[in-house]
């Protein structure tokens, strides 16, 4: 089955992205680890893919300055308002251009692998819906073989309850649902050793 995967990101602009952790590190730092594991990603996870058809979707700067930042990598602008619109438009422009399977990701999780990515297509064999959880109660990877609205709308963004609310509504709507173990992401100061681990860079962490 064919399969894309869709990174939703930002493009680095100190004062724009990890504002969380900019309130501890400061802007130029934040924007540096946000960077590097988008770098990280491009470098150390999406060419050992095969098979699936990549695409950024990217909020801020501007057009030459994204191409020139992401290369050969292809991206559209994000479409929507809150995160469930952006990921709605998303899956939707992927389900139409023939994907049958379409993975999201952000970019907050730096130990994610091709394998990650690879093992939840696989899982959609006989799931509708395969999540790979976030340890702070949200999830950095969902994968789907459809649009569905239960886990887009309504939801109560960067809470504790983001996970347990989308599988609770999906299940309730009739929808499999398969959890994969959990990764760690990047938002707050406690999280700068894992990311030091992961990106062989400890600049973070002082």
């Amino acid at each position: 089955m064919s399969a894309s995967l869709v990174i939703m990101t930002k493009f680095p602009e100190p004062g724009k992205v990890k504002t969380r952790l900019a309130a501890r590190v400061g802007a130029e730092r934040a924007c540096g680890l946000h960077a590097a594991m988008v770098g990280h990603l491009m470098l150390n996870t999406l060419p050992l893919l095969e098979g699936v058809n990549v695409r950024f979707h990217v909020a801020g700067g501007d057009a030459a300055a994204v191409s020139e930042w992401l290369g050969d990598w292809t991206w559209q602008r994000q479409v929507g308002g809150d995160l469930g619109e952006k990921m709605q438009h998303a899956l939707e422009e992927g389900f139409r251009e023939g994907a049958e399977k379409v993975v999201i990701i952000g970019t907050d999780a730096p130990a994610i692998t091709a394998g990650h990515i690879e093992g939840v297509i696989s899982s959609l064999d006989g799931s509708d819906v395969v999540f790979i959880p976030a340890m702070d109660g949200g999830y950095v990877m969902a994968g789907m073989k459809g649009v569905h609205e239960e886990m887009l709308g309504g939801i109560e963004w960067s809470t504790e309850e983001v996970l347990s609310s989308s599988v609770e509504r999906l299940r309730g709507a009739g929808k499999s649902v398969a959890l994969l173990d959990s990764l760690r992401d990047v938002d707050v100061y406690e999280d700068l050793e894992h990311a030091a681990e992961v990106l062989g860079d400890d600049s973070w962490l002082f």
